[in-house]
Order: structure tokens, then C-alpha cells, then sequence
């Protein structure tokens, strides 16, 4: 089973040893995001969520997860072929 995000933010702050202070120092994310999103009152923007994951080094799928949003396997989205004209 998935560990909830506020579970997986606030453990690997702890593992790290960072207060929210300095969490929120390290990443720019407000301490009162960090702290509201540990304890699950706030959903937190998506570049918030990703500084902080970035920041302790937590997977991007978990990320995406978090995000509810799914990964797209590599190769699952054909590309669109673009067509160049030669400069004359």
C-alpha cells in the first residue's frame, strides 16, 4: 500500500532531520504550506509539491501520484511528425 503524501512529505523531512522552518527555508515553499500539507488540511500547488519532492529527493512517479495524475509509459503518445521546408 501507498503511503499517503502527507505521510511521505513529513518522513522524509524527519529522515533528514529538517524542522519546517528549515524545510521551508531550503525550497522557498512557505512553512505554513509544508505544515498544512503534512497534516492534510491543504493540497499544495503543483510547483510546491514538486520543489519539496525534488528537494528531498522523493521519486518523480510519487510525484505524479500525489498529483493524481498517471504516468504515460515512454513511447505511448505518438509523436507528431513535423515537416521542415529548406530555407532557399
Amino acid at each position: 500500500m501507498t503511503e499517503p503524501p502527507r505521510t511521505r512529505l513529513r518522513a522524509a523531512r524527519n529522515r533528514r532531520g529538517l524542522t519546517l522552518q528549515e524545510l521551508s527555508t531550503l525550497t522557498g515553499v512557505p512553512t505554513a504550506v509544508i505544515s498544512e500539507t503534512e497534516r492534510g488540511v491543504h493540497v499544495p500547488r503543483g510547483d510546491h509539491v514538486v520543489m519539496l519532492y525534488r528537494y528531498l529527493r522523493l521519486d518523480l512517479d510519487d510525484v505524479m501520484h500525489d498529483l493524481g495524475m498517471e504516468r504515460v509509459p515512454r513511447g505511448a503518445i505518438p509523436r507528431k511528425e513535423v515537416k521542415t521546408t529548406a530555407a532557399k
